[in-house]
């Protein structure tokens, strides 16, 4: 069991003063003097203020644990009240102490509490919240001129009008002399449901995650980039430069690029740069994240950066294998073999043409290539970004591209990822118009890797992850790792798992393994698929 830090401890004392403000307030009476300042009737004063201090102190606890500056501050200003409150008209000594106690505590442990909330939602928050009030109120005075003598007893001044709404929103009883009737009763149901609402919009709003509005500057990605050509060992580095969605963090001669949803900092691959700089990167982008009140999930690391990862006690799960031919072997041996020997036949009869298109691609290119694309997608196929690019004309143009042609249309290509490593190719698109048989993309595919490691000498070609893949040639240790054939099984009816797995074995790679590492344990891991969902969804312009 591990020990209780100073946080946990305030958190725990700043519950058991809510509690002690719901259960013993009740009990008491705040001087006529204050009470009068209250929207309240006498009786009702102190269990409002229970309701509402205690249930404030308690949702503020929870935010406390998670080291917000937001909570701290809150947490001080309703422990000083209650102190104030204790010491001038109460003076029951135990509460006080109590009180006053905790307030020391926590502002002891001041330089603790440094994780910051979105400030600008909290402004776009409060005025969506004063704008909803405004406008609640307006039309609730409106609608009570017309109908304040039949339902609500009498013929409502301005200034009474006023008091009934104000009332009804903080959820107070209505001014003597005031009873609400038939459309009356909606009129404050209504207004009880704005305040409600509002007050939990702007609570809500206290301890949100910050959030990236604005995209990294040109010179951050130009940066990541020099730094990238410097030190990449994976032609996939190029996703953590375009599309251009990323932010990146710093660290000498060495980053990593992230996007930010739903509070989850989701890093692309891992670190890229100057190995001598990782160990103090990862620790200090673990640190960044959590002063920014985000949890840090690693998409597609392999098994050395997630264990690196896992130092700082975060979970991995496996996601599947990337299928990397060694192209000395495929053109030496497996080209040869039955299978290619039927597809260069089959491609022969039907007439398919390969070419290889280098960069930079004609407009004319593009065009024909554009084409597929939208052919491609109205099959319903989606376009992805974040950790792969989408179709973009400026982006095809400066990547090497395998054509397949039949009657002189193109009818499939497969793209290349531009690599700052000599030597490895990784293949982005791989689209076709429907209808065009397996066959003819393991054509396209074939001709591709021995056309490359003739004119590139490419000695490593990545054909990309199939999700799920040589999941029998693991052992399934953690729990997460144990539903895996579970998710395999019941997802094969919405994703074709052992068809892409089969696909692509069929050119004998080496399955290299891949993993989603992540802060907290199995119950994170919907929150991260969703965000990673969040983040890759393409947004045409």
């Amino acid at each position: 069991m591990m020990p209780l830090r100073p946080l946990d401890i305030n958190a725990l004392l700043l519950r058991l003063v809510g509690l002690v403000a719901l259960l013993s307030i009740p009990f008491k009476r705040l001087p006529r003097g204050v009470d009068d300042l209250l929207p309240f009737y006498n009786a009702q004063t102190s269990r409002y203020s229970s309701l509402l201090i205690g249930i404030s102190l308690l949702y503020v606890a929870t935010q406390l644990v998670r080291k917000k500056r937001s909570a701290y501050y809150l947490s001080l200003v309703g422990l000083g009240l209650l102190t104030l409150v204790e010491l001038l008209h109460f003076r029951n000594p135990l509460q006080l102490v109590l009180y006053s106690g905790v307030f020391v505590s926590i502002l002891k442990d001041r330089h603790d509490y440094v994780v910051k909330s979105d400030a600008d939602g909290m402004r776009r928050s409060s005025l969506t919240a004063l704008g909803l009030l405004s406008v609640v109120m307006v039309f609730s005075g409106l609608v009570m001129s017309r109908i304040d003598t039949r339902d609500f007893g009498k013929d409502l001044s301005v200034v009474e009008t006023v008091n009934v709404i104000v009332r009804s929103l903080v959820g107070a009883p209505l001014p003597p002399g005031v009873s609400a009737q038939r459309s009356g009763r909606r009129v404050v149901h209504l207004l009880n449901a704005a305040g409600l609402g509002s007050g939990i919009l702007i609570g809500i709003s206290l301890f949100q995650p910050l959030k990236l509005r604005l995209p990294a500057p040109r010179s951050a990605r130009l940066e990541a980039e020099r730094i990238a050509r410097l030190y990449s060992t994976s032609a996939d580095d190029y996703l953590k430069i375009w599309p251009e969605d990323k932010h990146y963090y710093f660290y000498q001669d060495s980053f990593i690029a992230y996007k930010v949803a739903n509070g989850i900092a989701l890093v692309l691959d891992g670190v890229c740069g100057k190995p001598a700089d990782s160990g103090r990167l990862r620790r200090q982008f673990l640190d960044y994240a959590e002063g920014n009140g985000w949890s840090v999930a690693i998409i597609h690391a392999d098994q050395a950066e997630a264990e690196k990862w896992e130092r700082y006690k975060l979970s991995s799960v496996f996601i599947g294998s990337e299928a990397a031919i060694d192209t000395a072997e495929f053109v030496k041996k497996t080209v040869g073999d039955k299978h290619f020997r039927y597809v260069k036949n089959k491609a022969l009869k039907d007439g398919l043409e390969f070419s290889l298109w280098q960069p930079p691609l004609s407009a004319k290119q593009t065009d024909q290539l554009q084409s597929v694309s939208t052919d491609w997608l109205a099959g319903g196929k989606r376009e992805y970004t974040f950790i792969m690019g989408y179709f973009d004309t400026s982006y095809v143009a400066v990547t090497a591209v395998g054509v397949l042609k039949k009657d002189g249309r193109v009818v499939a290509y497969a793209n290349l990822l531009p690599s700052y490593v000599m030597g490895i190719d990784s293949i982005d698109h791989m689209r076709s118009i429907p209808g065009l048989s397996q066959v003819a993309m393991h054509f396209l595919l074939m001709r591709l890797v021995c056309d490359r490691t003739v004119t590139n000498q490419t000695k490593v070609f990545n054909l990309g992850l199939a999700p799920l893949s040589k999941l029998e040639d693991r052992s399934l240790v953690n729990l997460s790792d144990r539903l895996l054939p579970l998710v395999k099984l019941l997802g094969s009816r919405y994703y074709s798992f052992s068809g892409l797995e089969q696909f692509k074995g069929k050119f004998r790679p080496d399955w290299e393994a891949r993993y989603l590492t992540y802060t907290g344990g199995i119950t994170r891991l919907p929150a991260v698929i969703t965000a990673l969902n969040s983040a890759t969804l393409y947004k045409s312009r």
